[in-house]
């Protein structure tokens, strides 16, 4: 770890960073442009004006979020989705997308349990 260095190390959860850092409750986080840019939206559409400053891109790991819906349903893309119910942990970065296709729907917020969608919860989700 960081030994003989006036630094604390801390782990928390990834979902976590990017609010402690713009905040100004730590310094540097370390996270996925996934995360950052549905906290960029979610305090955008509380009114807020979020600072960050972008150091590095550490050019590994890649994200890739994802619409599925049950086999037996028909699809014809995005608009398929009009007036349904969708799980997802990404609620702002759903709605911009399903906004710039013109497509009405409503959210249920899951917080990491995404794959019991199909089982009740959204028949439909965004992961």
């Amino acid at each position: 770890m960081a030994e003989n260095m006036p630094i604390d190390i801390l782990r928390v959860r990834d979902d976590d960073i990017p609010g402690l850092v713009m905040d100004g409750v730590v310094d540097l986080g370390i996270i996925g442009e996934n995360v950052l840019e549905e906290e960029l939206l979610n305090r955008r559409a509380q009114g807020e004006d979020p600072r960050y400053l972008t150091l590095r891109r550490l050019d590994f790991g890649g994200c890739r979020l994802s619409l599925a819906t049950p086999v037996d349903e028909a699809w014809d893309g995005p608009a398929a989705l009009d007036g349904k119910r969708i799980a997802t942990s990404y609620p702002h970065l759903l709605k911009r997308y399903l906004d710039q296709k013109g497509v009405s729907f409503k959210s249920c917020l899951l917080n990491g349990s995404v794959e019991v969608a199909p089982r009740g919860a959204g028949r439909r989700y965004l992961r």
